[in-house]
């Protein structure tokens, strides 16, 4: 790996650690919103929920016959729980006005209404049931509903985390409903809720462990961008003469441009004509060092990655043959270390 994609590793480090705590983050809330110690029976309806402790009550209200209790879950969301004296409209019917749905469906049903994406599946619930899913903005609503025990019943998780531990948290939610009789919601929901991450193809919540993706898109998008600079730059020159003449011509040589208070790494073309030092970028000459201010100047070393290198001041009579003006601007002196397996054959062809 070249030391300009070295450069990346602290950052790609620092996203993973960021990620990594906001996956810690909604795993440690998604786990809290579960915990069923300390939980609390809340009843609504015809049915009652031990809600976990970590759900606080944050208001009631009315809404015509509707009555209707909110609580909060840090890092979680907004639970709504609300239920209504039936009144005699089938639960297809309310399904169709309350969801805005194009036709009932028996089969999970993806659509778009008021511009917006809209999943509905109707859902072994009690007696009968439906789960939807749409998203408003930033925040993801969660919503089952069913009937039960003369009642109409609404359970809603808005959440702005957009990963799967909140639809687990939903989900957990809806396994301990229990009916007036003590009776669970139904041994086929377990199986119908597990499925619906993958009827939705994942495009409503994510899973947590997309998170670890992140520093690796940062770390390889642009070692793939050097890559293809440095296959560009380090190429043979485009006049043949260049490379037939040359005592020494290897491509894709690392190099280290000190000066100007900068490290340049760079991938380029060197050879060594008649005692010369060439250096070419992008198949065109880059810089000429004369071979009469090498003698007695050049050092070798081993810097913190192989390969060894070559090091040279680069003094008058030295030219930079590309952004002259540039180089001219930038105070100091430049030095030149050519990172190379083949030392030994560069500091023969270049007499030293």
């Amino acid at each position: 790996m070249r030391r300009q994609t070295l450069v990346l590793l602290p950052i790609a480090a620092v996203v993973l650690a960021v990620m990594a705590g906001i996956a810690a983050f909604v795993r440690g809330s998604a786990q809290s919103a579960m915990d069923p110690r300390g939980a609390r029976v809340v009843a609504f309806g015809a049915v009652e929920l031990p809600l976990p402790a970590a759900f606080r009550p944050s208001g009631g209200r009315t809404n015509q016959a509707w009555r209707i209790q909110e609580f909060q879950a840090r890092g979680v969301g907004t639970l709504q729980l609300a239920s209504e004296p039936l009144d005699g409209a089938t639960f297809e019917a309310a399904c169709l006005r309350w969801f805005s749905l194009p036709a009932w469906s028996a089969d999970p049903l993806h659509y778009r209404s008021r511009g917006r994406d809209h999943f509905f599946q109707p859902l072994p619930l009690f007696r009968q049931g439906a789960y939807a899913m749409h998203k408003e903005g930033k925040a993801l609503r969660l919503v089952a509903c069913f009937d039960q025990g003369g009642h109409r019943h609404w359970v809603e998780l808005r959440t702005s985390q957009g990963f799967l531990p909140e639809q687990e948290v939903f989900h957990a939610l809806l396994l301990s409903l229990r009916g007036a009789d003590g009776t669970g919601p139904g041994s086929r929901l377990g199986a119908a809720l597990a499925a619906i991450p993958g009827e939705t193809r994942y495009r409503y919540l994510l899973p947590l462990n997309v998170l670890g993706l992140f520093p690796l898109v940062i770390l390889l998008l642009p070692s793939l961008l050097l890559w293809g600079l440095g296959r560009r730059s380090g190429r043979l020159p485009e006049a043949p003469q260049a490379v037939a003449q040359a005592a020494f011509c290897r491509p894709f040589v690392e190099l280290g441009l000190v000066g100007g208070g900068q490290w340049k790494f760079l991938v380029a073309c060197v050879s060594v004509v008649d005692g010369d030092l060439l250096v070419h970028t992008f198949g065109t000459p880059f810089l000429r060092v004369p071979r009469g201010s090498l003698p007695g100047r050049m050092r070798t070393g081993r810097g913190w990655i192989n390969p060894p290198y070559l090091e040279l001041p680069l003094e008058p009579p030295a030219q930079f043959l590309k952004r002259r003006w540039l180089y001219g601007l930038l105070p100091g002196r430049f030095k030149l270390r050519i990172y190379t397996a083949e030392l030994d054959a560069l500091r023969m062809a270049l007499g030293g």
